[in-house]
């Protein structure tokens, strides 16, 4: 694993420099100069540090001047891994084109990117570019363009449940499930059941009765009418979560309908 102050590849644009004027990202939000030549083929902003979590989502919006009516490519890169390269599978985003701007004006590519789960914590390196005609790779050595450095600080997200569970009900001798929604790093589920109305709480296993018990969907099955108003929830766990629990989801076991009284058989007297 690279520190972040460790060498990365340099990045050149021999041709001209066409300058990245603005790039917001994040908490980083860093307008430059629109002059052609008037700034550095690469520019160091490492100083700069985004602060984004894993599994977020967050909008990359950058700008820049064309020198006149053409086409350039924006791209992004990210150490995800922190190894000092730029080029591993998962680290490139095409952020998108900007044509014919003076890089003042109201024209932008704009991309949202996802911080990878597994995304390493701590400071990482971002690089920024913009080159006319194609995509610049990070470590480019040709053509007309600008790319610019810059630092991410990568943190764990907490776990947050953006579905809960809901109430089930289940035909007496039936199957069903029971599911949450959540994201976070790494988090871990552990489903519980209540028999006493919700007065205490204990963690299930899988076996006959239940199985993905330590997985977003709880299987309940077989219920019989004995689980009538069972209160099931799930706790999540990991290393920016610790214990955030579930709403409630009750279960109701409902009995078919049976005949009680069969028809019996009737006569009637003619008039």
């Amino acid at each position: 694993m690279n520190p972040i102050g460790s060498c990365y590849c340099p990045i050149s644009f021999p041709s001209n420099v066409e300058p990245i004027t603005l790039v917001n990202f994040s908490n980083i939000n860093n307008a430059t100069s629109a002059t052609l030549n008037g700034t550095p083929a690469l520019e160091n902003f490492t100083a700069m540090v985004g602060n984004v979590a894993q599994t977020q989502s967050y909008t990359m919006t950058v700008k820049g001047n064309t020198d006149g009516n053409f086409t350039t490519y924006v791209d992004v890169y990210i150490d995800w891994n922190q190894n000092g390269i730029l080029t591993d599978p998962g680290e490139a985003y095409f952020i998108g084109t900007i044509v014919n701007s003076t890089g003042l004006d109201a024209k932008q590519a704009t991309a949202t990117i996802v911080i990878p789960g597994t995304a390493l914590t701590g400071n990482t390196r971002m690089r920024v570019t913009k080159k006319f005609g194609a995509s610049a790779l990070p470590c480019n050595n040709t053509g007309y363009g600008q790319a610019e450095d810059y630092t991410l600080n990568i943190q764990c997200a907490a776990g947050t449940i953006s579905a809960q569970p809901s109430n089930i009900s289940i035909c007496n001798g039936g199957n069903g499930s029971i599911s949450v929604t959540a994201t976070g790093s790494f988090i871990t589920y552990q489903w519980q059941l209540s028999t006493d109305n919700g007065t205490t709480y204990n963690n299930i296993t899988d076996g006959a009765t239940y199985t993905g018990t330590t997985t977003n969907t709880l299987i309940i099955n077989g219920a019989t009418g004995s689980f009538n108003g069972y209160r099931y929830r799930v706790v999540l766990n990991g290393p920016c979560t610790s214990n955030t629990i579930s709403g409630i989801a009750t279960l109701s076991i409902s009995t078919p309908p049976s005949i009680t009284s069969q028809p019996i058989n009737a006569s009637a007297c003619a008039s």
